[in-house]
């Protein structure tokens, strides 16, 4: 089955199959060998015939290949499919959250949202890009960008609900964010289990890991973005409320 890839993060792909296989070769090496013709020839002595035959020189090709993030991927799932090591999780209701434990692999199939805070943080960008070539000036706007970082929060919806919460790197991401939400397949691995009713933060703001009710403020605050957006910030974008899952995502296919 060909996959289309949204996300890949290469390091943690590397770890697991370096633990896996006992290390990761960045290329491999085929070769190819082949023999030219020959020849032969001969005279006749009387009833008799001696004869030679000469062989070609023989030619050997060799190609080095880059093993890809993909094929390391393939590699790996291949590894986790054969020792049943993955969890296939495409309901709600098959979410047994008492039986889940630190270090999981799950594979999701559900619907990926990326967070208004994330999608925020891209507009201005966007805006800042813009703003020169219209003799504008956005002044403040690259501080209002940085404080939530380059990573993408994102949750994964299974049946509408909220079963866990992730954070991607931004250089591991192959697709815009428009393209990254939607309905995918994600290997994921659990980092922390929320019961029913625990809140926790998802992730820091400028650096600082404030508390539930100083995010719920903020939210608050910030909740009031024009409607000409197309999105809208909520509490979930920086507070996870289980029972949920934070995960560590490996990779987000389709």
């Amino acid at each position: 089955m060909l996959r289309e890839y949204a996300y890949l993060d290469r390091n943690r792909i590397e770890d697991f199959l370096s633990q896996l296989e006992g290390g990761v070769s960045d290329t491999t090496r085929q070769s190819r060998t082949k023999a030219t013709a020959g020849a032969s020839g001969g005279v006749n002595i009387g009833v008799a015939h001696l004869g030679a035959n000469v062989a070609g020189p023989t030619i050997s090709q060799e190609d080095l290949r880059r093993t890809t993030d993909v094929a390391l991927f393939e590699r790996l799932h291949a590894h986790l499919s054969k020792a049943k090591e993955l969890k296939l999780v495409s309901d709600i209701g098959d979410v047994r959250w008492a039986s889940l434990r630190q270090g999981t692999l799950l594979e999701l199939e559900g619907t990926v949202v990326v967070s208004g805070v994330s999608k925020l943080a891209q507009t201005i960008g966007i805006f800042q890009d813009l703003a020169p070539l219209m003799g504008q000036s956005l002044e403040g706007a690259e501080g209002l960008g940085m404080v939530f970082g380059d990573d993408i929060g994102i949750r994964y919806l299974l049946d509408d609900v909220t079963a866990a919460y992730s954070t991607l790197s931004a250089e591991s991401v192959r697709a815009t964010l428009q393209d990254l939400e939607g309905e995918c397949t994600a290997l994921v691995r659990v980092r922390k289990i929320l019961r029913k009713g625990r809140r926790e933060p998802v992730r820091k703001v400028a650096g600082l890991k404030f508390g539930v009710a100083q995010l719920e403020e903020l939210v608050q605050t910030m909740s009031d973005a024009p409607s000409e957006l197309g999105f809208q910030l909520v509490s979930e974008d920086l507070i996870a409320v289980g029972p949920a899952a934070i995960v560590t995502t490996v990779a987000i296919y389709r």
